[in-house]
């Protein structure tokens, strides 16, 4: 019997959770709490994956509601990947309507959750309406503009759908339940 060195081994892990993580529909589901601040119901998804690439920067996305602001919705826009990105714009293409979403006032947040796999997450505030069009979209695409450049990634691509594209999903069907009577 042939031995597989730990490195293969853990290459091979780390090739199939890369391919897993940004190619399959499944996820969390969104968490749904009362605010302790106003009583509010906030709903939150964390950034799920876009269809990404092996050995390429992976656009995620992920949102957040509040009561408070029915109409409104904090659209996260997460890149992850080999290095750090500050990013400081984004656009959305949906079905070929060009959105073009103004950051929030915060700097990019930085996390290292894997030790390997670095996230820069910017968080935009857009109407709820954006979020529930990328949910009934067939073709939706994300430019991020970052300090180093621009970085596309789709999250619905006619019949290749993401985890983010199913999480938003999720997302709006939890909001809708919150906002019915």
């Amino acid at each position: 019997m042939k031995h597989t060195p730990p490195i293969q081994r853990l290459l091979a892990l780390a090739l199939l959770l890369a391919m897993t993580g940004c190619t399959t529909t499944s996820g969390h589901a969104p968490i749904v709490q009362r605010s302790g601040f106003d009583g509010s119901r906030v709903i939150d998804i964390d950034p799920h994956g876009g269809i990404c690439r092996i050995a390429t920067t992976c656009v995620n996305l992920g949102a957040q509601w509040s009561s408070t602001h029915p109409d409104r919705a904090f659209l996260r826009i997460q890149l992850s990947g080999a290095e750090y990105l500050g990013i400081q714009s984004a656009l959305l293409n949906i079905d070929g309507s060009v959105v073009d979403l103004q950051p929030g006032a915060t700097p990019t947040d930085y996390d290292n959750p894997s030790g390997v796999l670095r996230e820069s997450t910017q968080t935009f505030a857009v109407p709820l309406d954006v979020v529930r069009r990328i949910t009934m979209a067939h073709r939706v695409w994300v430019r991020v503009g970052t300090t180093s450049g621009t970085v596309d990634g789709a999250v619905i691509d006619d019949s290749r759908d993401s985890k983010a594209y199913n999480a938003l999903k999720r997302f709006i069907a939890q909001v809708d339940q919150k906002q019915a009577p």
